[in-house]
């Protein structure tokens, strides 16, 4: 039976393709451009991404960092920089992928917000409600915030999070936007980790995959009553 369930779902998946699976994302992580050890603030610019406006802050739980672990792999961003009042802090990254037209695709990742600010009060905070907007070609598909009053400083308090969307083109730019230090100087923000974007599989793909699973089914039922 385990063959089997492997042959049906991979067939599922070279029915669906392979972009069905696949992150379509460079850097979806954020492990790629980060340092070695330790962490970079103020980032203007790594790979697969865009920072269009402001800077960030690629953040870990290594030592001298904020402690704060990311989801997956071994750094996360910071969408507020840490450079303020002196520079614009607040940040928006950018990628731009292909897609196909009239294909519906699904953004996934995990969001959280930078409560040091009660730690360290020594530098500049705008609001314990740490705020992001998501963006696909430039509106706004989506706003996520998170309290992070009395939180411990080093729980980003991630929430997977996911959403999906209709291609209009053969390509699309997907934006994350810090909404913390637009109104006064701030260096702790919402934070962003593991972004993924697939192609949602065609009804006819799961299809597929349901009629392998009743055969599988029946298959197993047949087999008891032979036993039996």
């Amino acid at each position: 039976m385990q063959k089997f369930l492997s042959f049906v779902f991979c067939v599922a998946a070279m029915v669906a393709g392979p972009s069905a699976f696949a992150n379509l994302l460079v850097n979806g992580d954020f492990t790629q451009g980060a340092p070695q050890s330790g962490c970079a603030p103020g980032v203007t610019s790594f790979p697969g991404w865009t920072v269009t406006s402001g800077n960030v802050d690629l953040d870990s739980a290594a030592a001298g960092c904020s402690g704060i672990a990311p989801v997956v792999g071994s750094y996360f961003v910071d969408l507020t920089g840490s450079f303020a009042p002196y520079e614009n802090d607040v940040g928006t990254i950018m990628q731009t992928f292909t897609t196909i037209p009239r294909t519906e695709y699904s953004v996934s990742f995990y969001f959280g917000g930078n409560p040091q600010w009660q730690y360290l009060p020594e530098y500049p905070n705008d609001s314990p409600i740490k705020a992001m907007n998501v963006l696909i070609n430039g509106s706004v598909v989506g706003h996520y915030s998170v309290n992070t009053t009395g939180v411990a400083p080093t729980d980003a308090q991630w929430t997977p999070e996911t959403f999906d969307f209709m291609a209009t083109g053969s390509t699309t730019a997907l934006s994350f936007a810090s909404l913390n230090g637009m109104r006064s100087p701030s260096d702790f923000g919402p934070l962003l980790d593991g972004v993924d974007v697939n192609s949602v599989p065609e009804p006819g793909t799961m299809g597929l995959m349901g009629v392998g699973l009743l055969a599988v089914a029946a298959w197993s039922l047949r087999r008891r009553r032979v036993s039996a």
